[in-house]
């Protein structure tokens, strides 16, 4: 179980996951070796999975977004959000219950739309 400290490390890691140890000891005012264990046991319990970069897409070539929602029966709504997944160009995927029951998040080359060649296959 975590408890504040952890919470108040995973908040500033959630902000900045390169801060370094040593910078983090000093806002919370603990040791740099305390932060470094929390961290390294929070790892080990999966509390924390990975470190990521966020990129801003337009700044490598990737002018258009596009959110879209996608009527798929209801039988076969999780093998197309999977297969949604399965695109370079899609960021999230989702599924829910209204008007769409699959959708996602994607990015595209400056300004190209996506192309949808053929009839799908769900």
């Amino acid at each position: 179980m975590i408890d504040d400290t952890d919470k108040e490390i995973l908040d500033i890691l959630r902000n900045n996951g390169r801060m370094p140890f040593l910078e983090i000891a000093k806002k919370l005012k603990i040791s740099e070796s305390t932060i470094r264990k929390r961290v390294k046991d929070m790892e080990n319990a999966g509390v924390i999975k990975k470190y990521s970069a966020v990129i801003e897409p337009s700044k490598i070539g990737y002018g258009s977004v596009a959110i879209v929602g996608i009527d798929v029966k209801a039988e076969k709504f999780l093998s197309v959000a999977k297969k949604l997944t399965e695109h370079d160009n899609v960021k999230f995927v989702s599924t829910s219950t209204g008007d769409h029951a699959a959708g996602g998040f994607t990015s595209h080359r400056n300004g190209r739309r996506p192309r949808v060649s053929g009839k799908p296959t769900w």
